[in-house]
């Protein structure tokens, strides 16, 4: 639990139910830098976790595991497994898609690709399907854009290994390899480039999912899952106001307000958020953007970036009125836990300074 919560969990996604099947030393934590892309997340192995642990000086290490397969991956690969390590739970995303990142690394690379020692691991996610039915244990842990599960024998150099047999699923994806026969921090031999796992969801309903990997026709040759940290997120956005003076609250003329907006999933690509404007206050006339033009309709989030600002400032009218209120919100998301799809923005006038004179006293120059 603490693993998923801390670890693996990150924006708009409820989780309850986790557990694991496997040794306790099939689990764990990394961090650091290294070649792998991903430098802080939770790992699952065949084996000892401890045996990622580089600079890669074997070329077959293994350690640990000796607990039993899994009959699910079993039926992935059409054959016997070992060494399963299994974490699983059910969850609620907040928004029409959930998705995380990974890398596989195993010591089975090179030599066993096109083996029957095709190392399995797999995503199976069970729940409503939005096109209609259920999803019932599908694996989401495919080549992008393609509908081949990730294993040695689908994602390697692109040629069979010196202990292969040629049944290999595929040798056209050589550029998601990495070979790691150098490598100075990780010790299996090779890994894929990070990989995105992703599904389509109906927000706020309950799913399940099972995260597995297993050794495949013997218990040698260690593999490994890498699960990018704070990663498993179903990416809504957000919105909060902050007001030049208190809570949500600017006054015209002095200083300017912010609305900042949040987004999270797969940040690699630029990202347009639209909302409308609402409330009584006049956009161009009683408020602007700091450049003094009415604000636009839209954010855009640039690449890489989860939270963009859009500054408000109250243009001072000199008219006595009472309280305006600025309303931004994104009709377009479905968000059920606790993720604000809307904030308001009060304009107050200047209180006018006052000065009454009275009770004159009168000073003689000899007693300044």
């Amino acid at each position: 639990t603490q693993l998923v919560q801390n670890v693996l969990l990150g924006g708009g996604i409820s989780v309850s139910n986790v557990t694991f099947t496997g040794g306790s030393e099939m689990r764990g934590t990394f961090e650091g830098i290294s070649n792998l892309g991903i430098d802080t997340g939770l790992i699952l192995a065949t084996g000892d976790i401890a045996v990622a642990i580089g600079p890669n000086t074997y070329t077959s290490h293994s350690d640990g595991g000796g607990v039993a397969g899994d009959s699910q991956l079993d039926a992935l690969v059409g054959g016997g497994t070992q060494d399963a390590a299994v974490l699983e739970f059910d969850f609620v995303p907040s928004s029409d898609t959930i998705r995380f990142f990974y890398v596989f690394g195993s010591e089975e690379y090179p030599e066993y690709v096109c083996s029957e020692f095709n190392d399995v691991f797999a995503f199976f996610l069970s729940g409503p399907n939005p096109l209609g039915g259920n999803y019932n244990n599908v694996n989401i842990a495919k080549i992008p854009g393609t509908n081949i599960p990730v294993a040695i024998n689908s994602i390697n150099p692109g040629v069979a290994g010196s202990s292969g047999f040629g049944t290999c699923t595929s040798l056209a994806y050589s550029s998601l390899y990495n070979n790691n026969a150098s490598g100075t921090t990780i010790e299996y031999d090779g890994f894929t480039d990070v990989l995105e796992a992703s599904a389509n969801v109906i927000a706020c309903s309950t799913y399940h999912i099972k995260i597995a990997i297993a050794d495949v026709s013997d218990g040698a040759y260690d593999s490994g899952v890498f699960l990018k940290a704070k990663s498993f997120s179903s990416p809504a956005v957000g919105i909060t106001a902050v007001g030049s003076t208190f809570d949500s609250t600017m006054v015209e003329g002095c200083g300017y307000a912010t609305y900042t907006f949040t987004r999270g999933g797969d940040l690699s690509n630029p990202f347009t958020i639209n909302y409308l404007i609402q409330g009584d206050a006049i956009n161009g006339i009683d408020y602007t953007d700091l450049a003094g033009n009415p604000i636009a309709s839209s954010v855009t989030f640039p690449a890489g970036q989860s939270s963009v600002d859009l500054n408000i400032d109250p243009v001072n009218d000199a008219i006595a009125e009472p309280t305006e209120q600025i309303k931004l919100s994104i009709p377009q998301v479905i968000s059920c836990i606790d993720d604000t799809l809307s904030a308001t923005i009060y304009i107050t006038n200047v209180d006018p300074m006052t000065i009454d004179l009275s009770g004159d006293t009168v000073i003689c120059v000899e007693e300044g």
